[in-house]
């Protein structure tokens, strides 16, 4: 093989490498995004209910204060009054109703039917999850990161990047060249890609580590 064919060889690894480090990223950004979109829908939830359980119960006073007087009524007219104050009463009970269920919801309250839901919403949450991480597995078990001649603690999108550079620059042709050259960027300006680069665990540590604990309730 030529040094121009190995170059190009070399090169295409790391850019298949950048795409899978990129698409692990889009797997912790969608788990993530699963704890708010939980979150919504639970508390959606909880207002549908609150109000369901607000209207039945206004419902219920302002017929019974509407029958009660009507037991009372003696003309038309008062039928119309009673009407519009059984109107009144109801819009005003479903608000007071609404703030006192809501009220018992943050106090501990109803927890058997808005436990019910929670694990309903956790349980699908939890399918999707593991959907993505079965994902992520297939990923950092593929031979362009376990058989690759970048170390792994540079498995990051921000690194690669950085090590395509000597290619695109011709300064190597080699992965193994290239890495040579970007730690020695990294001793002689150590101070600028210490802080860019070095303190956080990459892209593919933290998925290591998520499918390491596949299976648990942690949405990582």
């Amino acid at each position: 093989m030529g040094a121009n064919d190995l170059k190009s060889a070399e090169k295409d690894k790391l850019n298949q490498m950048l795409s899978q480090l990129q698409r692990l990223e889009q797997l912790r950004h969608a788990r993530q995004n699963l704890i708010s979109d939980v979150k919504k829908k639970s508390e959606m939830k909880t207002r549908q209910i609150a109000l369901i359980i607000a209207v039945m119960l206004a419902l219920f006073v302002a017929i019974s204060v509407a029958f009660a007087m009507n037991l009372l009524a003696a003309s038309s007219s008062g039928i119309q009054n009673i009407l519009k104050f059984t109107i009144v009463i109801f819009v005003i009970g479903t608000g007071v109703f609404y703030l006192f269920v809501k009220f018992l919801m943050t106090r501990g309250f109803l927890k058997t039917i808005f436990k019910t839901m929670a694990d309903k919403a956790e349980v699908a949450s939890q399918t999707q999850k593991n959907d993505l991480l079965g994902e992520s597995q297939q990923i950092i078990q593929n031979p362009i990161f376990t058989q690759s001649d970048v170390p792994s603690k540079y498995f990051n999108i921000q690194n690669i990047r950085m090590i395509l550079r000597y290619f695109d620059s011709g300064q190597a042709y080699s992965i193994k060249m290239a890495v040579s050259l970007f730690e020695n960027d990294l001793a002689t300006q150590a101070d600028h890609y210490q802080n860019k680069f070095q303190n956080e665990p990459t892209i593919y540590e933290l998925e290591v580590q998520a499918c390491a604990h596949k299976g648990g309730q942690t949405i990582d």
